[in-house]
């Protein structure tokens, strides 16, 4: 059985360290952070965005958001850009900043992965779960209800709505996982 984890096979990251994106850093240290998130031998990740180099970005809000509007990472990362930092790059923008690159598809559109119709109330069968996909998000306006639920070894759900009910029948293979999120939809 297993239970509500803090380990994610993630599909996108924010690499929110120096050198993360560093591809040459693998020839002087053995190590490229960003590599082994996006090429590692069980990695689900797609994209990823980092800084090649000392610094990382800020204002994140600039860039999640643009994001969560259905824009793809590539456009994302440019909108962010602008929208912090506009056309005069300072030497704290310079230095802090420049170096922040997308591995990955740059491409990707995370928004239109996930389903748009949104329902007040959401029943979720193990049915919901039988597809190839190793990740699966449901979301809700009022109240989703789990009933006759096995999440399997390799999957990752996430359930959102302000009422969560996890129902008879709901049990969480090792290996498989679950997250709860009270929001509902936006």
């Amino acid at each position: 059985m297993c239970g509500i984890t803090t380990v994610v096979n993630g599909i996108l990251y924010n690499l929110f360290c120096c050198m993360a994106c560093d591809w040459t850093n693998f020839s002087q240290t053995g190590g490229f952070l960003a590599g082994a998130y996006l090429y590692g031998s069980s990695s689900s990740v797609l994209s990823l965005v980092g800084s090649t180099k000392s610094g990382s970005m800020l204002n994140f809000p600039a860039f999640y958001d643009i994001l969560g509007q259905g824009k793809s990472m590539g456009e994302s990362l440019k909108t962010w850009w602008i929208n912090a930092f506009g056309n005069v790059h300072d030497s704290y923008r310079i230095h802090w900043h420049y170096g922040m690159s997308i591995l990955g598809d740059p491409l990707i559109n995370f928004f239109r992965m996930a389903e748009q119709v949104c329902s007040d109330d959401v029943v979720i069968t193990s049915k919901n779960l039988t597809g190839d996909a190793t990740h699966y998000y449901f979301s809700a306006n009022k109240k989703i209800e789990v009933k006759n639920v096995t999440i399997p070894s390799g999957k990752h759900v996430i359930f959102n709505a302000p009422n969560v009910v996890l129902g008879g029948g709901f049990t969480c293979e090792t290996g498989g996982s679950f997250e709860i999120f009270t929001e509902g939809c936006k």
